[in-house]
């Protein structure tokens, strides 16, 4: 069995060969952009991981301090009283501009 040969300018295999290099160097980046993808996510699935034991720790301790710690009744507030402390923060407002208005006049 004879195998056939292709004859190729110089110039062309030089091109052919600048081709194939670029090809390889393309490649070789290729590879190290996926193994740093997978050092990244590694990284990124121990450090959820940790954050989830982290979480799952500090849950356990507010369930703790939660069982500890007295029931306290929280009074609720009435519209009307609401109504009144608006009224009031509104009035000191009001009283707050009568003097600086004052002040800007002397």
């Amino acid at each position: 069995m004879t195998l056939p040969y292709i004859r190729i300018d110089y110039g062309e295999s030089i091109e052919q060969r600048r081709k194939i290099l670029s090809s390889e160097i393309n490649l070789i980046n290729l590879v190290k952009r996926i193994n740093n993808f997978k050092k990244l996510r590694r990284q990124e699935f121990l450090e959820k991981l940790a954050l989830r034991t982290l979480m799952r720790k500090n849950i356990l301790k507010i369930n703790m301090l939660m069982k500890d710690l007295p029931e306290v009744e929280i009074p609720k507030i009435s519209m009307r009283e609401r109504k009144i402390e608006i009224k009031k923060k509104s009035h000191l407002d009001e009283e707050l501009a009568e003097i600086r208005e004052k002040l800007s006049k002397l």
